[in-house]
């Protein structure tokens, strides 16, 4: 799949690459990201250079249901969906959401 990437030989530290495909869990949707935004946390991470070369980054996604969560949880296939993950005590994290920086993404379908 296509991915924004970090690239700190690019001036702007992204390149557009070839990633591979996500892998929904059994909980889990994916989703086919239509549109992202940037904010500061994305820009810092794109430019530190603690993050590796090859990674995906991306918070905030829009997009729609390609494939639904196999356990059934969820929301069906077309269904618009604004991804949003969260850590295992039920807090949001920017750092435990799949980046979505990309073509495609997985999501959470059930509380934790």
């Amino acid at each position: 799949m296509r991915a924004l990437v970090i690239d700190h030989g690019a001036a702007t530290h992204l390149s557009l690459a070839e990633t591979p495909d996500p892998i929904p869990a059994p909980d889990e949707a994916l989703v086919q990201v239509a549109a992202v935004s940037l904010n500061h946390g994305e820009v810092k991470g794109a430019t530190s250079g603690e993050t590796p070369d090859g990674t995906v980054i991306g918070w905030d996604a829009a997009g729609v249901v390609v494939k639904a969560a196999a356990d059934g949880s969820g929301p069906a296939e077309g269904t618009r969906s604004s991804p949003w993950a969260r850590r295992p005590d039920g807090r949001s994290c920017a750092r435990s959401r799949p980046p979505c920086w990309a073509r495609c993404r997985t999501t959470p379908t059930s509380a934790p």
